[in-house]
């Protein structure tokens, strides 16, 4: 799935629970920063493990997703405030990007948000503007 350059070892620690070990950085930061994957269709849930904790007592209740604003008028587009509410309204925001103050070369603003998976799917976001 990850294609990784070196060596990656999985251990089954539950149904469902595996512990994977990425041999090189490299393949490490792709696979942890390139999220959301998928394994027939289901979203791989992961978190990063410090080696010592409980794994037990990890939530696997997230997913980090890129989210697209689309629809967006394009005198908002330049707008890092606007990237940032309607992120919020998806789940909890990490980071935003927005060339703020230049035109976007792209039909939509995007973000990389924290998606909870105990709450329902955010399709649309009103916006409403008051100017």
């Amino acid at each position: 799935m990850w294609a990784a350059a070196k060596e990656v070892t999985f251990k089954v620690l539950g149904s469902n629970l595996f512990l994977v070990q990425l041999h090189c950085l490299g393949d490490w930061t792709r696979v942890m920063e390139g999220s959301p994957w998928l394994f027939h269709g289901v979203a791989v849930v992961m978190e990063e493990y410090d080696g010592f904790s409980n794994v037990n007592t990890y939530k696997l209740d997230r997913i980090l997703i890129w989210t697209c604003i689309q629809c967006v008028p394009e005198g908002l587009m330049k707008k890092k405030e606007l990237a940032e509410k309607v992120a919020n309204k998806v789940g909890q925001l990490i980071t935003e990007v927005v060339n703020e103050g230049r035109i976007n070369p792209t039909p939509y603003l995007r973000a990389r948000v924290w998606l909870y998976l105990d709450k329902p799917l955010v399709r649309v976001v009103p916006i409403t503007l008051k100017e």
